[in-house]
């Protein structure tokens, strides 16, 4: 795991629930639970600092590092993405981004790319993206500023069997649908380490941060269609069904490392509804 990822999911999970801040010691020590260097999260600290994710203020001789506005908002997104799933039916409608990417450097075009990939949508022609709605409002209304150029529509085809059609051609479900298997049969036969001994603790925080990790990927590959629009037998909900009770039964003995970690006090230590 990359040091940088590791901050982010370490942020996310746990720290923006505990005033988002923390020193470079504790940091540190969290980090080299992983295997990663002192050193190693000095630098990346003060890179991510330089990009606008971090704040840092001095404490004493200690440096106090906290998430800016912007890597909260990033994380709030992430967050959504990762722990919730579409439950509500299909109201058959879909939403279409049109960009002139065309007039774009490729630098440019890239970063449109993953924008929309990570807001579900899919490439159907050069200019244009597509996702099965209704999406979030404020998703939708935030498209143009963070797009310049870009427009947003709401169209419908002939009817479901083009739907399904149009899904099949912009997403390789066939793909995800395989990684969630994978995701399945290599995390469903071993039980996560929830109690015992001294030192389990550390251990679940590391199984817990890892399992965040390796899930997260399938928000940039799965759009989170309706189920109107997926296969039979779809094994994503198999899989994040078992994602979200692997990360419960670890939740305690991870926080309770983190708590220590941090020298939270008694009365601020209740867990947070963090799924």
């Amino acid at each position: 795991m990359r040091p940088r990822s590791v901050i982010f999911d370490v942020y996310g999970q746990y720290l923006r629930h505990r005033g988002s801040e923390a020193s470079l010691q504790q940091l540190s020590r969290l980090l080299g639970c992983f295997g990663i260097l002192p050193a190693t999260v000095r630098v990346t600290l003060t890179r991510m600092r330089s990009e606008g994710w971090l704040r840092s203020r001095r404490l004493g001789r200690s440096s106090l590092y906290a998430l800016t506005d912007r890597a909260t908002t990033l994380l709030n997104e992430g967050q959504s993405r990762i722990f919730h799933r579409r439950t509500a039916p299909w109201c058959g409608s879909w939403q279409m981004v049109v960009h002139p990417a065309a007039e774009a450097s490729r630098r440019d075009r890239e970063s449109v790319r993953r924008q929309l990939a990570w807001l579900g949508f899919a490439q159907l022609a050069a200019d244009t993206w597509i996702a099965p709605d209704p999406r979030r409002a404020d998703t939708l209304s935030s498209l143009p500023h963070r797009l310049p150029g870009a427009a947003v529509f709401s169209a419908r085809s002939s009817g479901l069997a083009a739907d399904r059609l149009l899904a099949a051609r912009c997403w390789d479900l066939a793909r995800i649908d395989a990684g969630y298997r994978e995701f399945v049969q290599r995390h469903a036969p071993t039980p996560p380490v929830c109690e015992g001994p001294p030192g389990e603790g550390s251990r679940a925080f590391v199984e817990r941060t890892r399992l965040v990790n390796e899930y997260r990927r399938f928000p940039f590959q799965d759009p989170d269609l309706p189920h109107e629009l997926l296969p039979p037998s779809w094994a994503g909900h198999d899989a994040h069904a078992l994602f979200l009770r692997l990360y419960q039964e670890l939740r305690e003995p991870a926080w309770s490392y983190v708590d220590a970690v941090l020298e939270t006090s008694a009365r601020d230590r209740t867990l947070p509804d963090d799924v």
